[in-house]
């Protein structure tokens, strides 16, 4: 048995290591804002924004198609200005001068080893969610195939878990954080990661079971008003349910301060191995061709288009002629 004196030198010591463990935490940038906010007691999105020089002009466009009215009164309701006839941070979120961003990086092959384009969207968060969605649809190629005499077109990537996991990122995020959404497209997957983890008390089976609980509840009912959220709760469900039909499952991952959805992508070798050929027996018979020919050709969008024949182009099927409005291809 230890004396009394060894036995309070041995406490001393292992008080003294665990206040050292505590003083480094304490000192961690996460530390403290999560300090900050709990001691507060105020949501991020209702803090009062530094930038008070602010413009909705993409959010006022969009209220506007959906017929609501956006005069001041109903930006108080909304929370974009506070009691003090400030702007809040919702408000700068939503507003033309957001200081966020969605960074997109297209990869060649399966890791991010090769780049092949990157963008990035700012402004509003209503002009990045629409300027994000129109990129994925860029290269969410579409295949055909008929039931009968009935023609049946599906997608790479079911349009709703796009659309679904696109706007749960933004909605969801911890926005305190100055870093960007992330969507990374890989050969074999997409991939879609935001800042903040899960909010505090939930697990990941909460929100499989549709348990809702919203970070930003103001800036989730701004997406309700204008139709882009359906429903609370049921996100990572749907997504789950838009792959019901297929071989491969969507997952996610979740980390202290990150959350990612990844979206396998369906391959139809059959489909679009007939396409392929298809089209390219037509283009051979052609001296040249032009992309509108081709959506006409194909019975597809012009996004549907642009993503199919540049997969040609890199694999050596065809070329590019020329630039701009005057571009060309043919077959090689």
């Amino acid at each position: 048995m230890l004396k009394e004196g060894p036995l309070l030198e041995l406490k001393r010591e292992i008080t003294e290591g665990l206040k050292k463990e505590v003083i480094a935490f304490l000192n961690t940038d996460e530390a403290i804002r999560q300090m900050i906010i709990d001691s507060d007691g105020t949501k991020f999105e209702d803090m009062r924004s530094f930038n008070q020089d602010l413009t909705f002009n993409e959010l006022s466009h969009v209220f506007k198609e959906t017929n609501i009215p956006f005069e001041e009164a109903q930006q108080r309701t909304l929370g974009l200005i506070n009691k003090e006839n400030y702007y809040t941070n919702l408000g700068l979120l939503l507003s033309d001068q957001c200081e966020h961003s969605i960074k997109c990086a297209r990869y060649k092959g399966n890791n991010k080893i090769n780049f092949q384009d990157r963008k990035e969207f700012t402004g509003s968060l209503i002009k990045q969610v629409n300027h994000a969605y129109e990129y994925l649809m860029m290269h969410n190629a579409a295949f055909s195939s008929f039931e009968g005499l009935r023609r049946i077109e599906e997608r790479e990537y079911p349009l709703f878990a796009i659309r679904e996991a696109l706007i749960n990122a933004v909605v969801h995020r911890d926005y305190s954080f100055s870093g960007s959404i992330l969507i990374h497209i890989f050969d074999d997957r997409l991939e879609i990661v935001s800042t903040g983890g899960l909010v505090q008390g939930l697990t990941l089976q909460d929100i499989e079971l549709g348990v809702s609980q919203t970070r930003n509840p103001k800036l989730a009912n701004c997406f309700y008003r204008i139709k882009w959220i359906e429903s609370y709760g049921t996100g990572l469900q749907r997504i789950k349910e838009s792959y019901e039909t297929s071989d491969i499952h969507p997952f996610w991952n979740v980390g202290p301060n990150s959350f990612v959805v990844t979206l396998p992508k369906k391959i139809f070798q059959n489909s679009k191995m007939n396409e392929v050929q298809s089209f390219l027996q037509w283009a051979s018979d052609q001296s040249d061709f032009t992309s509108k020919q081709v959506e006409k050709h194909l019975v597809k969008s012009k996004s549907a288009v642009r993503s199919f024949l540049e997969e040609l182009i890199q694999k050596n099927e065809i070329e590019r002629i020329g630039k701009g409005p005057a571009t060309k291809y043919r077959r090689k």
